[in-house]
């Protein structure tokens, strides 16, 4: 196709290979990669320029404010996923700046995204009902769904779920791709119907 995509991806850490996959491929007209950690913004030194690829140093939530991010129980160099719905029932946490895909929308003059991808540690289903409340709707919406460690979380957790699944379903069509972690986490594709 020769329309340049928009694409948002969020929650990128160490790893970029989704982002330089659609640069390669896709004609893009900007590619935001959003994430609040440092060894994010290292990692994209290199791949952002002035036109069409861009860093955030922000996580991206419901919400625009500073706000915990609870830290794995690993090392940082080792695990660099931050959460702010403490998946890991950790107590030690850093405080990060947030941003919203509407904020995004009008900080980047979009009108449209292609592609959001959202690697989110336990947020994802909170952006994208934010979205549907906002009357945004990605064409393509890649995303994880990471069950609470804590067991006793768990249940609410998986009531929440399958309301947000049910809502969803209304303006996308959902397919699973989980091959690994079964159990642990979903990862879920959304096709705008």
């Amino acid at each position: 196709t020769d329309k340049k995509l928009n694409i948002l991806s969020a929650g990128i850490g160490k790893e970029i290979s989704f982002d330089l996959s659609c640069l390669k491929q896709f004609k893009i007209n900007k590619l935001i990669m959003i994430d609040p950690t440092e060894v994010a913004y290292k990692t994209t030194l290199g791949v952002t320029n002035a036109s069409t690829v861009f860093f955030i140093k922000k996580g991206l939530f419901k919400e625009t404010k500073t706000i915990k991010a609870y830290l794995p129980h690993e090392s940082i160099e080792n695990n660099s996923n931050l959460s702010i719905e403490n998946l890991y029932s950790s107590t030690n946490f850093t405080y990060i700046d947030t941003t919203t895909v509407s904020e995004i929308f009008n900080d980047f003059s979009l009108n449209y995204i292609d592609i959001l991808k959202l690697d989110v540690e336990g947020v994802a289903d909170d952006i994208i009902l934010d979205m549907v409340n906002k009357n945004i709707f990605p064409k393509q919406i890649c995303f994880e769904l990471e069950k609470p460690v804590d067991i006793f979380v768990q249940y609410k957790f998986n009531k929440k779920i399958q309301k947000f699944l049910e809502l969803l379903s209304k303006f996308y069509k959902i397919y699973s791709y989980t091959s690994i972690k079964k159990g642990y986490r979903m990862e879920l594709l959304a096709v705008k119907i």
